[in-house]
């Protein structure tokens, strides 16, 4: 039975002859120019721009290093194995993906993204695009100081909020303190003092 004719569909890879048998092959390039290959990422930093790596791919010429744009979305790092896209309307490979599988992703080194050093009397301010304060940080006595800047502040988390210390308090100075939930409300302690 005809495939085509019987599901309307584009033939498959079984229906195609022998004389394009050659598109499979490394170096092929179809009619309109278009073609896909695979590279590996050996630097993930453009000194300048942003939204490219360095990839390195075979090319007909040899090995070819070039810093190439990444497709929007794309989380790409250092030693991925990327598919690359050569699109005929465009001056330059595109990396489309990241092909998995191949090996493991080193664990990431952390670094300091961005340092600010802060003087005496001097914060840290954080403002909204009107200009109003939303955050300050600065140093204090006996520690650092963060102070949200507006009068009612939500904070919502999607799942569970744990905060730990070795010490903890609450102060409510100029009001009552409130517990709403939907469940139980359990507290543990050697001794429990109320009032």
């Amino acid at each position: 039975m005809d495939h085509t004719r019987r599901t309307g569909l584009l033939p498959s890879l079984l229906d195609v002859d022998a004389g394009t048998a050659a598109s499979n092959e490394p170096g092929f390039v179809p009619a309109d120019g278009r073609r896909c290959f695979v590279g590996r990422v050996i630097g993930e930093r453009h000194p300048v721009l942003e939204g490219r790596v360095l990839v390195q791919y075979e090319r007909e010429g040899g090995a070819v290093d070039a810093w190439l744009p990444v497709l929007y979305g794309a989380s790409v790092r250092t030693s991925d194995t990327v598919l690359l896209s050569d699109p005929c309307n465009w001056c330059e490979p595109i990396v489309i993906g990241v092909i998995s599988g191949f090996a493991t992703r080193p664990t990431p080194i952390r670094r300091t993204a961005y340092d600010v050093e802060l003087r005496e009397g001097e914060i840290v301010e954080v403002r909204d695009s009107w200009g109003r304060p939303l955050l300050h940080i600065q140093e204090g006595d006996a520690g650092p100081i963060l102070r949200l800047a507006r009068a009612d502040v939500d904070l919502e988390i999607a799942g569970r909020l744990r905060i730990r210390a070795d010490s903890l308090e609450l102060a409510a100075l100029r009001g009552a303190i409130c517990i709403d939930a939907t469940d139980d409300v359990i507290v543990r302690g050697e001794i429990i003092h109320l009032n």
